[in-house]
């Protein structure tokens, strides 16, 4: 599961680098216990034993990203002094 999730968050981070986007479905485990999910899993040649971890989609915001908010000056290595 662990691992499963690392590789989802990597997919989507080099996606993003990449200017794509994505959006993780966590519904995979719930799938591949249906029926029809089994069957897919059969065709693709992967064994039972694994369990879906969540899906991805991905593809193009029609939209640019909001610039970010001008950061506080010394805002954080004042609050870390001590």
């Amino acid at each position: 599961m662990e691992d499963g999730s690392l590789v989802m968050g990597n997919l989507m981070n080099a996606a993003f680098s990449l200017g794509v986007d994505s959006c993780w479905i966590n519904r995979a485990r719930q799938v591949f216990k249906t029926e029809e999910g089994q069957a897919l899993l059969k065709e693709w040649g992967i064994e039972s034993n694994y369990e879906g971890i969540g899906n991805c989609i991905l593809g193009y915001r029609d939209c640019s990203l909001p610039n970010p908010k001008p950061r506080k000056e010394d805002y954080y290595s004042k609050s870390l002094i001590k």
